[in-house]
Formats: C-alpha cells, sequence, structure tokens
C-alpha cells in the first residue's frame, strides 16, 4: 500500500469519539454472574469479583494496590473516583 492510498484512508476515518454504540450493553444478572464466574480461574476470579462488587472500571482494577486499600473504614481508593465505600459492611 503506498503512503498516498493510506493517507487517503486516514483523512476519512471517522474523528476519535464519534462512534455511536449500536445497542446498549446488557448488565448480567447476579444468578447469570455467579454461573459465569464458577467457570473462571484464578487470579481472574478474583479481579472478576472486585471488578464487578465495586463497580471498577477494568483498567482501574488493573491499577488498584495493596495501599489503595484501606481495611480499617472499609473503602477503596481509586484514582477516577476518589474513595468508594465497600459494600461488605
Amino acid at each position: 500500500m503506498s503512503v498516498w492510498v493510506f493517507l487517503d484512508y486516514f483523512k476519512r476515518w471517522p474523528e476519535r469519539g464519534s462512534s455511536k454504540r449500536e445497542r446498549e450493553p446488557r448488565t448480567l444478572t447476579i444468578e447469570e454472574f455467579r454461573r459465569f464466574i464458577e467457570h473462571v480461574t484464578e487470579p481472574f476470579r478474583t479481579m472478576c469479583i472486585v471488578t464487578a462488587c465495586l463497580g471498577l472500571r477494568v483498567s482501574e482494577t488493573l491499577g488498584l494496590k495493596w495501599g489503595d486499600f484501606d481495611w480499617d473504614d472499609l473503602r477503596v481508593k481509586s484514582n477516577d473516583h476518589g474513595l468508594l465505600e465497600s459494600k461488605t459492611t
């Protein structure tokens, strides 16, 4: 492919953020999540549970460190959301 063909193609590429969802994302029910999680092995199982229970995005879950957990106050620190309260009380 010549560089001119590439540049012509690139000019017609939609701008970032201009794509729209074709349909609303589907949320799993608690029972569906339980059936799903049975088939997930560690450490991904724990990551899925933390992500779902705290309502984090995948990137936020992957960025968590042990220091982000305040076990005394049952809080989790997240860069994007500030402090998140745990639902385990």
